[in-house]
């Protein structure tokens, strides 16, 4: 197993055209590869290059969307299940068992398009040697994200957690265990501005394309504040860019999301309120609270701009959330709270693809974790 650490560069934010130009020239951050396996608004980033004017025109309220829902559990990796994450055609999912950091088992699961079958073809997506692994995000089925905990002791890296971008050959019939000698490369991400002991933290939490990243790290050496990346990688290095989010509390973003125009939400607290905020084009727009919450916390946003995620409600209750018009004022954003049936008081929504495809979790009777793929039926999905 060869390890060669890439040298880290820090940049001022940069505009998401110029970004792609340098993605270009880049291509990875830690590369090992494994031959075997209160009010709310648009607010101009204080330090980016090329900030950009909102015109102001929003896209019309759209019909409420609906949903079936399709259970996608992995039993073999015990009884708590998540999907984190689902592809574009839809075919391919991504997903955790487990509850803690040691127990975090990630797999991936296909079916036949359309969705006709249910999901099969489960494969384990762990980095060997680790605690344990949480893949959150996906592309495809050739490219996943997400964290390692614990890692065994390889080359350069210190931190005790680490983000990964995962490569391999793909899912589905014919593709074998998805390995080979140029597949199964593990790109480990470990932000320069990391803390130390507990604190040497990063973790990736969303993919666009096949070069960029969003994510946190903690910072000092026992407080552990969180700060919100993006990280730029390539054959030449990675760089890490620190999200800027005005109004929020110190040491409380994080990058949760983002999709192939480099538009970014995430969490922060706001006055010690846990908040959502979304990024695009320079401009950040802050405080997006789902109606009627005590927290909002958004996970992902698809190529519309369509922010989903959860909320949790004055009984503490949590529910899966819809933002339509993330970066509107408040009176054009248009919320839609999104409850699994067979939920007790307990669902979050991870992802949604163009094609209002669905992902997440929701938790039944007995108090265990059910994975689910929901199919949009609205008229216009």
């Amino acid at each position: 197993m060869n390890t060669v650490l890439f040298r880290a560069i820090l940049l001022n934010r940069i505009s998401a055209s110029h970004r792609r130009n340098l993605a270009a020239l880049l291509f990875a951050a830690v590369a090992v590869g494994v031959g075997a396996c209160s009010g709310n608004g648009l607010t101009a980033s204080s330090n980016s290059q090329l900030p950009m004017v909102k015109s102001g025109h929003y896209p019309a309220t759209p019909p409420p969307y609906t949903f079936t829902f399709q259970p996608v559990n992995y039993t073999q990796g015990g009884k708590d299940s998540r999907v984190t994450a689902i592809d574009e055609r839809p075919t391919g999912v991504l997903g955790v068992n487990g509850t803690t950091p040691g127990t975090y088992s990630s797999w991936s699961a296909h079916t036949p398009y359309p969705l006709s079958t249910a999901y099969r073809e489960f494969r384990p997506k762990n980095y060997t040697g680790a605690a344990g692994t949480y893949m959150s995000a996906m592309t495809s089925s050739f490219y996943q994200a997400g964290t390692v905990f614990s890692p065994p002791p390889n080359g350069n890296l210190t931190c005790t957690t680490c983000g990964v971008v995962h490569y391999n050959k793909g899912s589905g019939t014919g593709y074998n265990s998805g390995c080979g000698i140029t597949y199964c490369l593990w790109t480990f991400f470990q932000d320069p501005n990391e803390g130390t002991g507990n604190c040497a933290v990063t973790e990736v939490t969303g993919l666009a394309t096949t070069n960029l990243a969003v994510g946190y790290y903690l910072q000092g050496a026992s407080s552990c504040g969180s700060q919100g990346f993006e990280a730029t990688f390539g054959a030449g290095g990675t760089v890490y860019v620190d999200f800027k989010v005005p109004g929020a509390d110190p040491n409380t973003t994080q990058a949760t999301g983002v999709n192939e125009k480099g538009q970014t939400a995430g969490t922060a607290e706001f006055n010690g309120v846990t908040e959502g905020w979304y990024y695009d084009a320079a401009l950040y727009s802050t405080k997006l609270s789902a109606p009627g919450s005590t927290g909002t916390y958004p996970m992902g946003v698809n190529w519309n701009g369509q922010v989903v995620g959860y909320f949790t409600d004055n009984q503490q209750n949590t529910h899966g959330f819809l933002l339509v018009n993330p970066a509107a004022p408040p009176s054009e954003q248009v919320w839609e709270t999104i409850d699994e049936p067979l939920a007790v008081n307990y669902t979050v929504v991870s992802h949604m693809n163009t094609h209002h495809y669905i992902t997440g979790w929701y938790k039944d009777a007995n108090g265990h974790l059910n994975g689910f793929v929901g199919t949009c039926t609205s008229s216009k999905c």
